[in-house]
This record gives structure tokens, sequence and C-alpha cells, in this order.
């Protein structure tokens, strides 16, 4: 997929002949549902040459289809990847797979990012998808913790305070507007104190991000961002990450803490 991309929520590739229609997740899901059932084998990659796709929600939409998604947590810059480089590569590796090419697109991806002098925010992650269900269930566990914590108002606007500091991409703020795509592993951390399970995420994330690319500006990135409200924009957001969500209790404690304060 090689277009604008916007996260989770607004999708990606978006239309410049149709009022910037995009793909949402969703239609994706639609769209590679309606071939399933003819497929002999999953694709062994997808990838987004895009801003902001390398989410939880994405790889969870594309764990049933293939066994590797690239993807970028940040914005890309308009150079995107560097096919030239790839072809190269898969021209002399054919029978290379989903993560060492991946690898090959995370590097030259980089290297180009250099050459245009836009690799401080550059970010680019191979994920392993057939670790979602691992990645998923400890992530739900998890959040059965937090929610049950953050029932006590003090210690619920500690945990906001904490992932409202922990890396975020995208802008979010009044001037570029609110993706509201926070980094998972930063978000996890940022609660551990008070919430149990922090660690098994944290595990089955890196064993999920097989490997990734990230600028002086993203030290912090763990290869993956989940949806959070630091603002949310429109009537629709919340509707949209509801049937998103990959969690339950995410999704209860997302709609608590707009209840809370920092």
């Amino acid at each position: 997929f090689w277009d604008h991309g916007g996260g989770s929520i607004t999708g990606v590739c978006f239309d410049e002949t149709d009022r910037q229609d995009s793909l949402s997740l969703r239609e994706i899901d639609a769209a590679l549902l309606s071939v399933y059932g003819t497929m002999t084998d999953k694709f062994e990659f997808i990838g987004f040459d895009a801003c902001l796709m390398g989410t939880l929600e994405t790889a969870n939409i594309l764990a049933s289809y293939a066994r590797y998604m690239y993807g970028s947590e940040e914005t890309e810059p308009g150079s995107g990847w560097d096919y030239a480089a790839i072809g190269s590569y898969l021209a002399k590796n054919p029978n290379a797979d989903g993560a060492a090419l991946g690898r090959q697109v995370c590097d030259s991806f980089y290297t180009a990012c250099k050459a245009v002098q836009d690799e401080r925010s550059a970010t680019l992650s191979v994920i392993d998808l057939s670790r979602m269900d691992a990645l998923l269930q400890a992530f739900n566990s998890f959040s059965d913790s937090l929610y049950q914590v953050s029932e006590d108002q003090t210690v619920l606007t500690e945990l906001i305070r904490g992932i409202w500091a922990a890396e975020n991409f995208g802008g979010n703020n009044k001037t570029e507007g609110y993706t509201n795509m926070v980094d998972l592993g930063r978000i996890v951390k940022a609660c551990a104190a008070h919430v149990d399970g922090a660690d098994a995420v944290l595990s089955a994330l890196d064993e999920a991000v097989v490997y990734a690319i990230s600028g002086s500006d993203h030290t912090g990135a763990t290869g993956l961002a989940t949806y959070y409200p630091l603002e949310v924009q429109g009537s629709e957001e919340m509707t949209i990450f509801t049937d998103l969500c990959v969690s339950p209790y995410y999704l209860s404690f997302i709609d608590r803490q707009g209840h809370g304060s920092v």
C-alpha cells in the first residue's frame, strides 16, 4: 500500500479524485476476506509505504492474511521506500523470506531518509504476524488489570500523565492535528508501576517485532503504535476505534480515562 497514511483511525491511500476518501482498516479487511477462500497460501508480507500504519490494530487485521507486516509508526518522508534497492536485493536473493526482505526494506529506507536528511524521525518495523495471538492475549490481560486499577482516581490520573508523556507519532498538537497514535510499548511501560502483566506484553511485543529502525527522535519506539485519545477529533473517531480495538478492557479504560483529569 503506497500513498498517504493516517494510522488506525483514518486508514491509508487517500483518493485525491474522490474527496480524499481513504481505505479504512475494515475496508482492507473486507477486500482481503473476499479473496481469502481462493488463496492457496498467505501473502509473504503486506507492507505500507505510507505514514503511521505500523499499528497494533493494522497488524491484527492482517494476521489472517500474511506472514509479515511492514509499517512505520511515524510519518514517512516523501521519498518513501527505496524500490531500486529492494528490487536489487530480490534479484540476488529470490528465495528471501519476509523477515529477510523486511530487514532490507527497513535498512534501505533509512539510508534513503539519510540521503534527504530526514532520518531523525524515521521509523519502520517488520512484524511477525504469527506472533500476534500471543501479543493480543498478553495485552488483553494487561488491559484487564489496567482497567481494574484505574478505578482509583489518583492512580487513573498518574496513568494518564504517564501515557501523555509516552512516545507518540504524527504531531499530536494543535498545529499539526492529532493522530492519537502512541507507542504500544511506551504505554505499557508508563503504566507498569501500577498494572500487572507489563513484562508479558513487552516480551510478546519484542517477539513480534523481528526488526525495526528508528532515528534519533524516536529512540524509545518499540515497533508498534496503538490508539490513545490524546485529543479526540470528530464524533466518529471513538466509533471507529470501538470496532477496531483488540481488547474490551482497553476500550473500557479509554472510556473511563475520558472522565479523568491530568
